[in-house]
Parts: structure tokens; sequence; C-alpha cells
């Protein structure tokens, strides 16, 4: 089967203009039309006619700009080219935002091609009159080829080049069946699925002419170099480019509009692959009433796949207006013109996740047929499920006892040359970064980041690290009872009465909460192994000899005994014959989980309460109580602020660590729900399958400082009827002739129709 999906993607930015790379700014407004100026920071004076001299233009940042589609021709001091093109076709013309609001001046529409293939293979084979084979093969591909395919990459919506997402699966299954004798019988079976997700260019020739840094070149076709801090750039891309800010101390003016960027997912190139391989060996005999069973499943799983990163290996730069930055021009294509980066991070290596896990589980059970009219099933699984681990990698996890607060680095906090009367706020050109011990200073962007001079090696303490990936215990085999009945009620073969009742098990985490989430916590991302510094304020050339500055960072902590997720299941069922091919089923059925996975501890947290209190101190304009600042946490710069929350954090909890999130095992929820089944089997032409459920689930998610009472939430619709009935219309042939038209128009017509009625979704 091969099928091909299509679809297109239409997107909108406000990329520079022809005058802009040129460095004439006299256009660039806000979105209500006022000029937006542009500084000179060697000045602190607005440019003169709003336009930035060429020989200030920074060669660099002509190039980083050449990478977005600009409007029109363009003429710099370096020349007179056309905007790039880029891979996807991208023709960038000036369009006008119809509401105004100048929120873009080019749109770009592209097709999306999704081609999907299958292909199945079946081969049966008897070996004997005692023993049959099957082999079952089957191959995939699913793919999304076009812009911005896949996964999102910074700025592909607009063109930047063409890129692929193919998902190639393939599947085997072994099948052996011997029967030994009439009531003696074993199965035997073995299979692989493997499926590798990939995103990727298209074309790599072509990607490699635009995205590489052999070929980030300025308009006079000259090689332009930049300054990466690790070496671990290993496929020499450019980085990426972002128009907002890595840390702001006081917003300037953002890109009027939607602004562009340029670069690529943060797992980029994302490579993924899972592959299970199960086998498995069921014996069933039979011995006059009983029908026994046993077996046993083995499960090897591996997934192999890039981890989400915080700046990427090929780096990152920010290019927004920050005014605490004594290089800002107030504008973020001002800033990347001039040369002027507000904060570039780059991470130190690219992880690859190699999780690898096994499961055991074996089985015996009977079905007594103990009377005529009453059938018992009886049994046990028992599973082992040993927890995931990272082959080759180092995790870090927070450990209480390991921590010394003398080892962690010292946080800057905020400080003030002249404040101003009578609110005592400090205006940003005043404000400083402040080492409280030492007195050390620093700029103002510093502050809420550690002191350089404060730590040597890692400015983080009490990360126990664990080499090869192993940090969960594996539990004792889990019991899993299987308990069921049958009753024929009356003995005529027409009421049945069924109950039934199982254990089930689960792992206790995935694959990806070990590694990490696109919020950069995780067990993988601890420093030494990892690091992701930050640098700030800084320039082109600067950024060689700037200063890397780390802060607070998340980690992960937890017990390494983590309970197996469990879910009971029960049923309780009467069947009855009614007559006419209708068969009534009313069931009540059931469940509960408990110790479902779960990051709803912090080890290191700010409880309600501590920086605010609703204490009653006044009223506001609107004539509703004030809440009181705790004095102690208030920011001397801003007396009507709080301190930035890591401050706060490090003041009453561990010092230089921001939250550590704990795994836990306390999620819970419960299901009940009333099933009633009418069925009518095919008899004088009408067939129908009508269900009724009455269903609550209640699930709570745990928190710290809520009663859990608090966080129930019913999370289903209460009602839902589904009705499909077929009638099949009487021949009229017989009443009106037997020929060839009457045969085509009124023999065989039938009316099918599907409903399906539900209540609404519950409000959280």
């Amino acid at each position: 089967e091969h099928r091909i999906n299509h679809s297109a993607n239409t997107n909108s930015y406000t990329m520079p203009t022809a005058a802009e790379l040129a460095g004439d700014f006299s256009q660039t407004t806000d979105s209500r039309g006022a000029l937006i100026r542009i500084i000179d920071p060697t000045t602190g004076a607005q440019f003169q006619d709003n336009r930035i001299p060429a020989n200030r233009i920074s060669p660099t940042g002509l190039a980083m700009m050449r990478l977005l589609p600009a409007v029109g021709p363009v003429t710099t001091a370096f020349g007179t080219y056309q905007a790039v093109p880029s891979l996807g076709g991208v023709t960038a013309a000036l369009v006008i935002d119809p509401t105004g609001l100048r929120g873009y001046n080019t749109r770009s529409t592209f097709s999306v091609s999704q081609p999907q293939t299958t292909r199945t293979l079946r081969l049966d084979f008897n070996l004997g009159a005692k023993t049959n084979m099957h082999l079952r093969g089957l191959q995939s591909l699913q793919n999304s080829i076009g812009v911005g395919s896949g996964q999102t990459l910074n700025g592909t919506s607009w063109g930047q080049y063409v890129n692929t997402n193919p998902q190639p699966g393939r599947g085997y299954v072994f099948g052996l069946v011997h029967t030994f004798r009439p009531n003696l019988i074993t199965e035997f079976t073995v299979g692989s699925n493997y499926v590798h997700q990939q995103n990727r260019p298209d074309d790599p020739e072509a990607f490699a002419s635009i995205a590489t840094l052999p070929n980030f070149k300025d308009a006079g076709g000259k090689l332009v170099s930049l300054n990466q801090v690790f070496n671990g750039n290993f496929q020499n891309l450019i980085p990426t480019i972002n128009f907002g800010r890595a840390k702001t101390q006081s917003a300037g003016n953002a890109v009027t509009g939607a602004a562009p960027a340029f670069g690529f997912d943060n797992r980029w190139p994302f490579d993924g692959t899972d592959h299970n391989a199960n086998l498995s060996d069921n014996i069933t005999w039979i011995k006059g009433s009983h029908q026994l069973k046993a077996g046993f499943n083995f499960e090897h799983g591996t997934r192999h796949v890039s981890v989400y990163s915080v700046y990427n290996t090929q780096g990152a730069y920010f290019f927004g207006s920050d005014l605490g930055n004594p290089l800002d021009t107030g504008y973020p294509f001002s800033n990347l013109l001039l040369g002027t980066v507000e904060g570039y991070g780059q991470d130190n290596v690219k992880q690859i996740n190699h999780a690898r896990w096994n499961q055991y589980e074996w089985f015996a059970q009977d079905a007594w047929r103990a009377t005529r009219r009453l059938t018992l099933t009886y049994g046990m699984r028992f599973q082992i499920i040993p927890q995931i681990e990272s082959q080759g990698a180092t995790l870090g996890f927070f450990n209480p006892a390991s921590y010394d607060s003398s080892k962690a680095g010292q946080l800057l906090f905020p400080g003030c040359r002249v404040a101003v009367a009578p609110t005592g706020s400090c205006s940003v050109a005043n404000t400083y970064a402040v080492n409280p011990v030492t007195g050390a200073r620093y700029p103002g962007s510093q502050i809420g980041l550690f002191d350089p001079a404060s730590y040597s090696g890692t400015p983080y303490s009490g990360i126990d690290l664990y080499p090869g990936g192993k940090y969960f215990e594996t539990q004792p085999p889990q019991l899993g009872p299987r308990l069921g009945f049958a009753w024929d009620i009356f003995g005529n073969g027409k009421t049945a009465l069924r109950g039934s009742f199982g254990i089930f098990y689960q792992r206790s985490y995935s694959v990806d909460a070990i590694a990490s989430n696109n919020a950069g916590v995780g067990p993988m991302k601890v420093p030494p192994v990892f690091k992701a510094p930050l640098y700030l304020n800084t320039t082109f050339d600067q950024l060689a000899s700037a200063t890397a500055f780390f802060g607070p960072q998340a980690f992960n902590g937890g017990s390494k005994k983590m309970l197996n997720p469990t879910t009971n299941n029960w049923s309780l069922s009467i069947q009855r014959d009614i007559g006419k091919g209708m068969v009534l089923d009313v069931a009540y059925v059931g469940n509960n989980s408990h110790h479902q996975q779960g990051l709803a501890e912090n080890q290191n947290p700010i409880a309600p309460g501590t920086v605010w209190s609703p204490v009653q101190s006044g009223v506001n304009s609107a004539g509703l109580p004030l809440g009181t600042l705790n004095p102690k946490f208030v920011n001397p710069n801003q007396p009507s602020q709080v301190l930035p929350i890591d401050l706060v954090r490090s003041m009453i909890g561990y010092a230089g660590l921001g939250e550590i999130t704990t795994f836990t095992a306390s999620g819970e929820s419960y299901y009940n729900a009333l099933q009633v089944q009418l069925n009518k089997r095919f008899g004088n032409g009408l067939t129908f399958t009508s269900n009724y459920t009455w269903q609550k689930t209640i699930t709570y998610n745990h928190n710290q400082y809520i009663p859990d009472i608090l966080t129930k939430d019913v999370a289903n619709r209460k009602h839902a009827v589904n009705i499909n009935t077929t009638y099949a219309i009487p021949s009229a042939t017989r009443f009106i002739g037997n020929n060839v038209l009457t045969k085509s128009l009124f023999e065989g017509s039938r009316v099918d129709s599907v409903m399906n009625f539900f209540s609404g979704n519950p409000l959280g």
C-alpha cells in the first residue's frame, strides 16, 4: 500500500528590509508606527538620521543578516546583492499587514508531502501432521518532506531549507505450534520490531551550502569566522540566531511583529531508534475438567535517541534588546548589524541516550470447569521489571547528604550606585551585580548568576554521579493474580454471570524521563560531564575572551527504590438472551492505579507564604486588600519587587541550586463504570449493536503543598451512547418483475446508520 498526503504551511514574519540591511533604520517603527530610536552605545545618543554608518557595520553581523530573506535588493558598503536564496524557494517581497499593526512584512507558503508505504508478507508451512510454522514480515515508511517538516526547526517555516522526517520501520515474527497429542499443545513465538526516526536535510549538499561555516561568507564572498567556546561543533553548522533575549535585565524593543530565526531543532540532527525483541513460549494441557496453561515471555528493548540540548553544540546567539546591556542599540536587528551580542550559549557535547531494558515474565493458570454450569479461572503472573539504564552515560542525582554549602558557588545579588528618592529604586545605568561576601562587582546583567571567582571546577554541590547510566534499583518479582468465574445461573444457557480480577504492573519511568525534557531538566545534563555556559553583554570580537557565567541549574532527585506503577482491574457482568436474536449485557467495570510516575516533589522549594503574605495592609485602587512582601526578600534596587527567585531559594534552601525535581510514585486514579450493551444478530433484515456507558474517572496529581483532595479531577465524559444499525431492504422484484433493470435498482439495498451521543467534558 502506498499513498501520499499533501498539505501547505503559510507563515508570516518581519524580515529585515533592504534599508535595514544597509544600516538605515529611519523607517523602522513599532506596531503603532512610532520610530524606534537606534542608539550608538559608544555615545549613548541616537545615530544620526537613525542610520548606522557603513564603517560601523559588523561583517559578521551582516553575514548573519544575509541568512534571512531580505525584502528587495540591498546596497551596502560591501556591495549590492539580492537576498540569499533559500532552499525552499523563498521570493521575499514587501507585504503589508492588513491589520495595520505591522505584524509582518513577508509571507511564504510551502507544500509538505507526506508519503506512506506499507508492505506485508506472510508464509505458512505445515511441517508434518503435528507442527505448523509461520513467518510474517512488515515494512513501513512514514515521511514528511518540505519546509519545516518533522520536529520544529527555528526559522525553517520561512524556507531556510527543505528537510525530511523519514521513519522507516520493520517487524518480523516467527511462530511455531506443535501438538504433542490432542490435549497438549505448545506455541513458540519470537519477534522483533524496529523503527528509525530521523530529521535531516532533504538535500545534504544544498543544506551544506547555506547552513555550514565553510560557506558562511559576507557580501563580497569572504569567509567569515566565528568564535566558539567549545570544539563540539562536529558538523560545522552556523550557530542558531535568535532575536529574543537570553537573560533580561530591562527589556527593550522587540522586533515588530513575528521575529524570524535561523537555526535547527535543539536535538539536530535528530536521530532515534526503537528496537524491541520478544521471545515467548506457552503450553496448554487439557486434563479432564481442567485447562492448564503456563508460559514465559522475555522482552529486550533499546532506544538510541538524541537528547534535548540547551544551546546546541554549534551554539546560539541572542540579539534581543536589553536596556541593562551597555552595548545595546535598542533594537534586535541593529544589535546584530552592529555586532552587539546580548547572550551567547553553547553546549560542550551532543548527548545521545543509549537506553536499554529487559523484562522477564512467567505465569501459570487453570480454567476449571467445576460443574456443568460453573467455570473458575485462577492463576498467577510473575514479573521482574529491571529499570532502564542509559549505557555509557553518566547520570547525576541530588543527594542531600553530599551537599556542602562551602563548596557551592556564590550567587551575585543586586547592588545600586545611586538610588532614586523617594522610592529607593535604582536605574538600569546604576545597577550592578555584587558578591555579598567579597564585595566584588560585575555588570548588572550577571545578577542571579555565580561569581566566577567563588568556585573552582563546578559551582554546584550535592550532585552524585552514576557512571554507566544506572541509578534506580530493580524491585522484587511482582505478583499479578488472575481470578475469574462464569456461571450459567439457570442452566439453560441463556443467562450468564461473569466476574474477573487482575493486577498489572509497568515500568516506573520512561526512556525520555531519564535523559531530559525540553526545559533542560534531566539526570544526563549534569556538570562536569555536561556544560552549557552563558556569555552576556558582549560582541563578536570580545566573545573569545569573555567570562563564562553559570546560573542555578535544575536537578533531579528521588529514591532509588521506585515502586512499579500498579493497576487493579475488576468487573462483574450479567448477560441475558432475551430472544429474537438479542442479547442484553449489563456490567460494572472498575480499576484503580497506584504508584504512577510523577515529578511532584521539589527538594529545594519556596513554600507558599515565604515571600508574600495575604495579610491585609491596605487596599488598592480597586478597593481590594493588598498583601505584604517579606522585607527579607525584597529587591533592594526595586523595593516593590521580590528578589529573583533563585536568590530567594539560595537564602532559605540549598544555595546555588535551582529546583530539585524528585521522581515520585505518587500518581493515583480511579475508574468506575456501568456498561450496558444490547446487540441483535442478523435476522429479518435487521442487525444492530448498541451500548451505553456511565463512567467516572478520578485522578489525583499530588502536590507537596496542596491537600490531595484539592487535586482531585474528573477526567472523562459522564455519559456515552453508541448505536449502529444495518437494515437490508426487502427485495421488490417479486412484485414488479425480475429483470436486469429492477434487480439493479431494488436488489441488495440496505440502510446503515451510526449514532453517537456524548455528554460534555467536565470542567477542570
